[in-house]
């Protein structure tokens, strides 16, 4: 988990994925469990670094108070729902999202390097 450490030392984006997609490859944890280890680890990761920028003046209020509204809905439904899906179709499901994820990131820093 060093390298995720690292990663959200100075950016979050694919972190989340990065450490689920550790978390379902080398662990044998139910697909609920798996989410809510990586929400913690990310949190606590999270809260350090965002500590850190916040020190430096690094962050934009507004958007702070709209990304915690939405992940918390985001968190109590997705806790809510964990309960009625198949454990084999959502660990499926949760390959597929990293993969869209990482594509998406891999892609979009990719594009905009080619750009600089």
């Amino acid at each position: 988990m060093l390298p995720l450490g690292v990663e959200v030392g100075f950016s979050s984006a694919g972190a989340g994925a990065l450490g689920t997609a550790a978390l379902l490859s080398l662990t044998s944890l139910s697909p609920a469990q798996v989410v809510g280890t990586d929400i913690v680890f990310g949190f606590l990761l999270s809260l350090i670094g965002s500590g850190a920028h916040g020190f430096f003046h690094g962050t934009n209020s507004s958007l702070l108070r709209h990304l915690i509204l939405g992940g918390l809905a985001g968190v109590a439904l997705g806790t809510v729902t964990v309960r009625w899906i198949p454990k084999r179709p959502l660990r499926f499901a949760l390959w597929v999202w990293l993969l869209v994820v990482g594509s998406q990131f891999i892609y979009t820093n990719a594009f905009a390097a080619s750009h600089h």
